[in-house]
């Protein structure tokens, strides 16, 4: 059995993809809290400096995922040198302990749709100009650099998967987590924006399908991927659709007001996903359905 080390692994992506890939790989997690994830093994680490490099030293890996690192866009505003370690920094010890210890492993790194700020036209394609507007977004970007020069100079196996709105059990940030704490404890909810921005919602299990086909298909050569459903979905379409399976009747206000670092709208161009064999199969109503059962249970 091939072995997968997931960096990250007792985040929501990281927890999922232990899950999805238990079954084919033998996994071993690495994070910075204590283990939660299904992986077979759980290495906890503390100093990304050192321990990483210890663990290519002692083991071979055949794939890595890198699942860790600030996925918060406004604390990127706030602490732009803590995003960068966590978002870059982290992301080069990595590839130099691979090139260092294990030279053969596959890297896949979490990448954002960030990098593209607010796209010219959609949908927004893979060879489209970046133009981030946010610290994540431009750290995501010298990342997916740092993944192309490896793969360039060093001749490493590399590729960038560049998610877009994401969501799904376990995931306890972000808009419909929000729109939930909201709903529980008040009858009118007021959102930020116009309601009329728009996102490529993709479902957790449609990611980690998207990442088996990377997995299997990508060429590693330090490509970016787009990782999105291919459909655009108005905010407040969503924050409805929501209220009307979570069973609530209260009334949605938006504010107007506009948060430094979010895009206006989005919708990927899935071409290149489609071409690797990936086919999305939950609709936002599927996976609203799926998310909102998952939160009740919570409770």
């Amino acid at each position: 059995m091939k072995k997968m080390l997931i960096i990250g692994s007792e985040g929501f992506l990281g927890w999922n993809f232990s899950r999805y890939f238990a079954e084919k790989f033998k996994i071993t997690g690495v994070d910075v809290v204590e283990r939660s994830s299904c992986a077979n093994d759980f290495i906890k680490i503390s100093d990304h400096t050192n321990d990483l490099k210890k663990i290519f030293k002692e083991s071979v890996f055949d794939f890595c995922i890198n699942c860790s690192g600030s996925s918060s866009v406004q604390k990127s505003f706030i602490d732009p040198y803590g995003d960068y370690l966590s978002n870059v920094d982290v992301v080069i010890h990595l590839l130099e302990a691979i090139r260092c210890f294990s030279p053969e492993c596959k890297f896949i790194n979490i990448s954002s749709a960030a990098v593209y700020g607010n796209p010219e036209k959609l949908p927004v394609k893979e060879t489209d100009t970046l133009n981030p507007i946010s610290p994540y977004g431009f750290h995501k970007m010298i990342a997916e650099n740092v993944l192309q020069e490896y793969s360039k100079v060093f001749g490493m196996k590399t590729v960038s998967l560049r998610i877009f709105s994401a969501y799904g059990p376990g995931q306890k940030k972000l808009f419909l987590w929000d729109l939930y704490q909201k709903m529980k404890t008040s009858e009118n909810v007021e959102l930020f924006g116009s309601g009329n921005e728009s996102r490529d919602y993709i479902f957790i299990d449609d990611i980690a399908k998207m990442v088996e086909k990377v997995v299997e298909n990508s060429k590693f050569e330090g490509e970016q991927i787009n990782c999105a459903s291919g459909v655009e979905s108005k905010i407040k379409d969503v924050a409805e659709l929501f209220a009307h399976i979570f069973e609530w009747n209260g009334t949605i206000n938006f504010s107007k007001e506009r948060i430094s670092g979010y895009p206006d709208n989005w919708k990927a161009d899935v071409s290149l996903a489609r071409s690797m064999g990936f086919v999305p199969r939950n609709s936002i109503e599927k996976g609203i359905k799926e998310y909102i059962k998952w939160l009740k249970e919570l409770n």
